[in-house]
């Protein structure tokens, strides 16, 4: 799937995929990231799954963002963080 081949079952393959994430990413901040990523596609699916590989020979990867690119993760993420918590206490 990460190569751009098709598949009959989106949502099978995917959560594979999402278990050999999670397992190389257990502890570390970026398992945050794949939790978002995994709830978003459980809800909405692909975006376009007609085509979901814009950019044919490139295939996802997760690694660690520094600089600039880091620090709106950061910022990004203590915004998300704190929303969700809110929104834990009206519940």
């Amino acid at each position: 799937m990460a190569r751009g081949g098709l598949t009959n079952d989106m949502a099978g393959d995917f959560h594979d995929l999402l278990d050999v994430y999670a397992k190389q990413l257990q502890g570390r901040p970026a398992n945050l990231a794949l939790l978002f990523a995994g709830t978003f596609m459980e809800r909405f699916g692909s975006l376009d799954p007609a085509d979901r590989y814009y950019f044919k020979t490139h295939a996802p990867t997760i690694e660690l963002l520094r600089g600039k690119a880091g620090l709106i993760h950061e910022v990004t993420m203590a915004f998300l963080i704190k929303r969700m918590k809110s929104l834990q206490r009206h519940e």
